[in-house]
Order: structure tokens, then C-alpha cells, then sequence
């Protein structure tokens, strides 16, 4: 099942704190090949996440560029923001290690992939 990229709205977010689990290690013995997340099939897209106050308070919007990566199991590994309000990028990081995936099946194995995502950052 595929979802579009969140649109993030501060009239329906909700308070939740993202808290990144821990996850045990994962061996990638191999290079971390780059998708476009068009072909990436979403397990778990997580509610959005609460605006950030400071942000919402300067009336600071736009869009987030994050760059994922998943492991063979489909687990993000990293969520790290790349462009955009700097004063978004930490919530849209704990936010982007929140999703879950299928394993990319590259030749029969699975991989580990890296993506972008844009996050857009909406006030309403």
C-alpha cells in the first residue's frame, strides 16, 4: 500500500513526542543503493507529528527535504533533513525514522536503500 508524502497541518496535529526505538545492529555488508522513493512500499506511516512550537509561534513553514535510510528489514536507520526552515528539520527527523517499509528486493536479496522525501510543513 503506498501513501503520498504527509502534508502536515498544525490544526490536526497531535502531541506526541517521536521517540526513535532502539534497534539492534544490522550488518550491511553491502553498499547502500540509491531509490527514488516512488518505489518504496510503505508498512507504517506514523500520524503527524506535532508542530513544532517555536516554528509555529514565528509562523515558520515550508518545505523539509529528509534523506532516508532503510535497512534489509525495511527499518529506518536514518532520517536526516537536508534542506528547508532549520527550525523544522528535528521534527521531521524523529518523524522520518518513525516509517516502516517492506525490504527492497534487489536480485532476489534484500538491500538497504537510501531515498528523499519532501515534508511540507503547512500552518493553517
Amino acid at each position: 500500500m503506498r501513501f503520498l508524502a504527509p502534508i502536515l497541518m498544525a490544526s490536526t496535529m497531535c502531541c506526541v513526542t517521536p521517540q526513535p526505538a532502539a534497534k539492534p545492529p544490522v550488518n550491511i555488508d553491502q553498499a547502500i543503493l540509491d531509490v527514488d522513493f516512488g518505489v518504496m512500499t510503505i508498512r507504517f506511516q506514523p500520524p503527524s507529528p506535532h508542530y513544532p512550537e517555536a516554528a509555529k509561534a514565528q509562523g515558520i513553514q515550508g518545505r523539509v527535504t529528509v534523506v532516508f535510510i532503510v535497512d534489509e528489514r525495511g527499518e529506518t536507520v536514518s532520517s536526516k533533513a537536508i534542506d528547508g526552515p532549520a527550525e523544522l528539520h528535528q521534527t521531521a527527523e524523529q518523524y522520518g525514522l518513525q516509517w516502516k517499509f517492506k525490504p527492497s528486493i534487489i536480485n532476489g536479496r534484500p538491500r538497504a536503500v537510501r531515498f528523499q522525501l519532501v515534508m511540507p510543513f503547512v500552518l493553517h
